[in-house]
């Protein structure tokens, strides 16, 4: 009687078996349902995971927006595991992105910040998704910084700029007017300008650094941004630990 019940069992097993593989054959994942599960995985830390669903929703050249997300989200997704720090990862749906930027900014400008070449492989694949993500919506200013902070990351390298990306974000920041007079606008402003101040302390131009990081408290002094002046550390008075390491 109890291997009559088993052969049983097993039978409805496989007939609730054929009809899922049959539903999942007709109904497959969607772009979106896939950097929603990316997403999910992405919240709970397993980013190699989420950059699977990234990568299976891109295939799918999905809709304008939908592919603009996953590819800016994998390189999220990807700067994390290169920056190897749960303390200081990029948080997805943050919206005060800009004060983490300038957190990630402090972090490589101080003394604790030691690159591989494990997270320089990550990170040069970060840049080139987030990248990608402003060529296909050129006006998203959460992926124009964070590109910036991963070349800074990726610095100094012939093959990347910092310089040229803080500059492009302050640049299309310019061309929005909508957003002008937001105290978003305004912190993204500040990490901007605290980005190009360590680019300049970096290569030695300490006039223009100290130009930079000035433009950068102003900015936050004299709004109501959400950034903490007082935290906003000049990178010039750390020059000798970023230089020795």
């Amino acid at each position: 009687m109890g291997h009559e019940k088993i052969l049983t069992f097993i039978a409805i097993a496989s007939l609730f078996l054929g009809f899922y593989n049959s539903w999942a054959i007709q109904n497959p994942p969607n772009s979106a349902d896939l950097v929603n599960q990316g997403n999910s995985y992405f919240s709970q830390g397993n980013f190699k995971k989420a950059i699977n669903c990234y990568e299976k929703a891109l295939k799918l050249h999905s809709s304008y927006g939908i592919y603009a997300s996953a590819l800016k989200y994998e390189g999220f997704a990807l700067f994390n595991l290169g920056l190897n720090n749960g303390s200081m990862n990029i948080q997805l749906n943050n919206g005060s992105f800009s004060n983490q930027a300038a957190e990630l900014i402090e972090y490589y400008n101080s003394s604790f910040y030691r690159p591989t070449e494990s997270s320089r492989n990550y990170f040069e694949n970060s840049y080139q998704y987030l990248k990608d993500a402003t060529t296909n919506n050129p006006t998203d200013l959460e992926a124009l910084l964070y590109a910036g902070i991963a070349s800074l990351y990726l610095s100094p390298s012939s093959s990347y700029d910092p310089l040229v990306e803080f500059d492009n974000v302050l640049k299309v920041m310019d061309s929005l007017a909508y957003i002008q007079k937001s105290p978003q606008a305004n912190t993204i402003r500040s990490v901007s300008w605290l980005g190009k101040a360590v680019v300049y302390m970096k290569i030695g131009a300490i006039d223009d650094a100290e130009a930079c990081f000035r433009n950068a408290r102003s900015i936050s002094y004299n709004t109501s941004t959400s950034i903490n002046s007082s935290n906003l550390t000049n990178p010039v008075l750390s020059m000798s630990s970023v230089m020795n390491r």
